[in-house]
């Protein structure tokens, strides 16, 4: 027993001199677990002093915060799931600040409509994501679709990445069209507006879209057309002739419209996007829509 105090006492000080659980686990050969009851039990606080503050103030990280005090919050028993994620997602966001690097070596050229773009990979992404010379996309904007792309690619258990279109940021103006993305199914390849890097200006963007509060449901909505692509590929080829494809998938969606609306299914509950693209005969983009609306659950 004295052993144990000895060792507790031990413990406090490395933990007050800010020790994580694991280092001091591994110092004095116990459990994570262990070091953790001792907390408890003994009351350890890095402030000297019981702790009286509200839920709100555990988990409030001002912007001088260091890595290793967010990590010091996560690891603390006293949070709830939710706090700890929202934690885990603050750690996330110091990727914002890594810097945007690019392979000037790996250039690309595409033509969407009558503008050519000339783009560069970003070295820096988990996805295959390249970016136009025409922009200096920030740490915070690429991180951000990089993120939404993984967590769409999740959401839609998409595990096969062998053929995944290539991602290519542009802005507004190369994008022509007003779209916040494009997935263009011949060249497979997902263009995507810089604007929507900044997630508010997503949000208030696609407000008659599916989903509309989900910062995702953009994302979802090209990586379904993406998919339904790839089954006209494993069924009939390569897509070369874009108005024979958009045949094919409108009909293929306006099948599956019709089976909803016999059993009473109304379409204009899905969205103001999906509603117009109905009336115009693009099933395609209606289909997609009930979709994002069914997976993402709003």
């Amino acid at each position: 027993m004295n052993n144990e105090l000895k060792t507790y006492e031990q413990a406090e000080t490395d933990y007050m001199n800010g020790f994580k659980y694991k280092e001091i686990a591994e110092k004095y050969n116990v459990l994570i677990s262990t070091v953790k009851s001792w907390k408890t039990r003994y009351n350890w606080n890095r402030k000297g002093q019981k702790s009286t503050r509200t839920k709100m103030e555990k988990v409030r990280i001002q912007n001088t915060t260091s890595f290793d005090e967010v990590e010091q919050v996560v690891e603390n028993d006293n949070l709830t799931d939710e706090q700890r994620l929202f934690c885990i997602y603050y750690v996330r966001c110091f990727n914002a600040t890594k810097p945007v690097n690019l392979d000037k070596s790996n250039v690309s050229e595409i033509n969407r409509g009558h503008i050519n773009i000339s783009t560069y990979k970003v070295i820096t992404a988990e996805n295959n994501i390249y970016v136009s010379n025409n922009i200096r996309l920030k740490p915070k904007e690429l991180h951000t679709i990089d993120l939404s792309i993984s967590e769409s690619l999740k959401k839609l258990k998409i595990s096969d990445v062998d053929n995944l279109p290539r991602v290519v940021i542009i802005n507004s103006s190369e994008m022509q069209t007003g779209a916040l993305a494009s997935y263009n199914a011949v060249k497979n390849v997902l263009y995507i507006d810089r604007t929507i890097g900044s997630r508010l200006k997503l949000l208030e963007l696609q407000k008659d879209a599916a989903c509309p509060k989900n910062v995702l449901s953009t994302y979802v909505h090209e990586y379904i057309h993406w998919m339904d692509a790839q089954s006209y590929r494993i069924g009939y080829g390569e897509i070369i002739d874009s108005s024979e494809y958009l045949y094919w998938i409108r009909h293929k969606s306006k099948k599956k419209i019709d089976k909803l609306i016999n059993k009473g299914y109304n379409i204009n509950r899905i969205s103001g996007y999906a509603s117009d693209n109905f009336e115009e005969g693009k099933y395609d983009e209606t289909y997609t829509e009930y979709r994002v609306k069914k997976l993402l659950g709003e």
